[in-house]
């Protein structure tokens, strides 16, 4: 608006909302075809408003009308003549103070329209919790911030008392108009889909429940606060749920307003925000009985984790702060602990196993719908970032980690072997309910391996997965989960399934590893060479109970223990002094010739097979007239912490073991069609004690090649 002599060049139309001296708020509607009003008409037509609204209230302060007014903007200027209207948007309202003389009003009635968004305050979903409707607000800052030129400072700050919760970013601000309708709900088109990983482009909008019904979730009484660089002014905007709930009618057309209200920043706000723009929400008397401070630093990390520190983002691969997080002062880059910073300590410094992949829909009719039913893209992008968590000195790492998060106050139900591997990130932010058991080419536990591929099913354990999504993934409302009727949804989830996937889902999958496509056999098989290549470098086996043996592609062997060895282990006795035989797989590092590894629990298997031992006999004069002596099957058992002995009993009544000359056969096998069956032959002659026989030579270890 420009302040100069009345002339008429243009038809305009545009609404003016009056901040009257007493408090009271009007609104004026300049007719179309007016370029220019006088102060005194516009105060007139003001006047017309206020005595309108003021019938209803006699009690209200009154405006001095015979004074010398004036109108003062956002932005201080003063209007003493009349206002140039051809420079105003059309339909945009537009705010005015009215300067009588007097002291101006803090608080205006009905200064903001805030339906039809109340009838939501009654109908949250239940997965609408405390913590959700924190994350909100959040959301709506680091957009806020997000939008700042890179010389501008992104913080985003929080404190948190029983008796109030403060958030505040140094965003661009808001103007009177942007105010109104800040943190509503809105269906923004669908942006931030493509470019690189990890998708720090926080376009939140489009879900969730919007700033204005978060606060009051969160609190009985809430205070907006902003201001932009350019506004010498902070609005405000205030909300109290019960007023609004009550006056809520469902279905209903009416409007409803609250209370707002314009000041000076204060000192402290500035010197948070040097380039002048802020926004700030206060919220009162909070719905909690109490917060663990030091548990919120923690989550807020994990949620927002990319933007807090990113490697990602740096030209030279340094880690960066896009956003400086605060939680009463405490900058959350700096401070220790969280389920993402303890996960990196925990794994190892190999390379990581990273996949590209890209989904697309293949035909018209693919369920290609969000949560909230509008339409989605039909383009979707993911990175799957696959870490290895080894064993260090006997010990897992994913048990360590677990023990790490509960002592952090972490309500953590998970163990090793129901241990979540997978975790999703929708455009930098955490999406806490997507937490899934496996994506199927991780999985081996149902995998049919051969022995020289027995460590990918422990290994495969100790693999944690990131999966960072753009935007073509939608999430449900709540912004805690993926869409699951969503077929990019499905799609990931089944990423790796050698079932037939994209003819019946209408998506296709293109799967990259170093700019290479890959089909699932290749993934399949490069991923397990990258499991091999974690467990050989960075596994430190020693005594712990979930170890493998040091396997490679070479072949395994079954060894029956000698006496010494047993006694070693606490056994009396094994063959041939009773009738007892214990064995061990041994993997194909082993080498028999050093007597320190015989009994290192880092060289016998413990995976569970099941092995055979069938023992024959046959007398020397008729070595091919075999008789079956023994037959039997048993699971591996351990003994004094030591795992993976076959322990065999054969029962050879009434003709015992050992106990006639001959050829006895031991013939050991493991359930694997790639482990051939290996045997033993014992020779029995006569001992020069009476009344006994005895083998014909002294049984050594039997190491029988598979």
């Amino acid at each position: 608006m420009d302040d100069g002599k009345c002339h008429s060049d243009s038809r305009r139309v545009c609404k003016l909302k009056i901040l009257l001296p007493n408090g009271m708020t009007v609104l004026v509607k300049i007719p179309q075809g007016t370029d220019f009003i006088t102060v005194r008409e516009l105060a007139n037509n003001a006047k017309e408003q206020h005595d309108i609204h003021r019938a209803s209230n006699p009690k209200q302060k009154s405006v001095k009308w015979d004074a010398d007014l004036c109108f003062i903007d956002d932005y201080d200027y003063v209007f003493r003549n009349c206002l140039k209207l051809t420079r105003l948007e059309l339909n945009r309202v537009y705010y005015l103070r009215l300067d009588d003389g007097s002291p101006p009003a803090t608080i205006y009635e009905n200064m903001w329209d805030l339906s039809p968004d109340t009838e939501l305050l009654m109908e949250l979903p239940e997965e609408y919790t405390f913590e959700t409707a924190f994350a909100d607000l959040i959301d709506n800052s680091l957009e806020a911030v997000w939008a700042n030129d890179e010389s501008d400072k992104m913080l985003i700050s929080v404190e948190v008392s029983d008796k109030k919760i403060s958030i505040f970013d140094t965003g661009p601000g808001v103007d009177p108009v942007s105010i109104e309708k800040w943190g509503k709900m809105r269906a923004h088109k669908i942006q931030g889909i493509g470019g690189k990983p990890p998708y720090l482009k926080p376009d939140f909008g489009m879900f969730g429940f919007g700033g204005f019904i978060a606060s009051l979730h969160l609190g009985r009484r809430t205070e907006v606060s902003s201001k932009t660089k350019i506004g010498k002014k902070v609005y405000i905007l205030r909300l109290e749920r019960h007023p609004l709930v009550s006056s809520s009618v469902p279905g209903s057309k009416a409007t409803w307003r609250t209370y707002g209200g314009l000041r000076d920043p204060t000192k402290d706000e500035l010197e948070l925000s040097p380039g002048g723009s802020f926004t700030k929400v206060e919220i009162f008397e909070p719905n909690m009985r109490s917060i663990n401070v030091r548990q919120l630093k923690h989550k807020l990390k994990d949620v927002y984790f990319p933007y807090i520190q990113c490697d990602d983002l740096s030209k030279n691969g340094r880690t960066i702060m896009p956003v400086e997080f605060q939680v009463n002062g405490d900058n959350l880059a700096e401070i220790p602990g969280g389920e993402v910073e303890i996960t990196n300590l925990a794994s190892c410094n190999g390379p990581e196993f990273v996949l590209q992949v890209c989904f697309k829909s293949n035909h018209d009719n693919a369920a290609m719908t969000s949560s909230q039913g509008t339409r989605s893209s039909n383009e979707a992008n993911a990175r799957v970032r696959c870490v290895y968590l080894p064993v260090k000195e006997g010990k897992e790492s994913v048990e360590s980690l677990i023990e790490a998060l509960k002592e952090d106050g972490y309500d953590y139900k998970e163990d090793f072997e129901s241990f979540r591997h997978v975790s999703c990130r929708r455009l930098g932010r955490l999406l806490p309910d997507a937490r899934w058991a496996w994506l199927p080419f991780m999985d081996f536990r149902e995998r049919k391996t051969d022995i020289s591929q027995v460590f990918l099913k422990r290994s495969g354990m100790r693999v944690k997965c990131f999966i960072e999504m753009d935007a073509g993934f939608s999430p449900t409302p709540s912004k805690t989960d993926l869409a699951h009727q969503n077929a990019f949804t499905t799609a990931l989830r089944s990423l790796g399934h050698k079932q037939p996937f994209e003819k019946d889902s209408g998506v296709d999958i293109d799967i990259k590893r170093d700019g290479k496509s890959l089909n699932l056999t290749q993934l399949d098989k490069q991923y397990q060479l990258w499991l091999m290549e974690m467990h050989l470098k960075y596994d430190e086996e020693v005594d712990s109970r979930f170890d493998e043996p040091v396997l490679t592609t070479n072949p395994s062997s079954i060894e029956i223990l000698n006496t010494r060895q047993c006694r070693e282990l606490g056994i009396e006795s094994s063959l041939p002094d009773e009738p007892e035989i214990i064995a061990v797989v041994r993997p194909g590092t082993y080498k028999s010739g050093i007597p320190s590894k015989h009994l290192d629990q880092k060289y016998v298997m413990k995976d569970n097979f099941e092995m055979s031992l069938v023992i024959t006999y046959s007398t020397n004069k008729n070595p091919q007239d075999e008789h079956t002596f023994y037959s039997g099957r048993v699971a591996p058992s351990s003994l004094r912490d030591f795992h993976g002995l076959y322990v065999f009993k054969p029962r050879c009544t009434p003709h015992p073991l050992f106990q006639n000359p001959g050829i006895f056969t031991f013939t050991f096998s493991i359930g694997d069609s790639s482990c051939e069956k290996r045997v033993v032959k014992v020779p029995v002659k006569a001992s020069c004690d009476v009344n006994r026989w005895a083998p014909a030579k002294k049984i050594s270890h039997h190491n029988l090649m598979s």
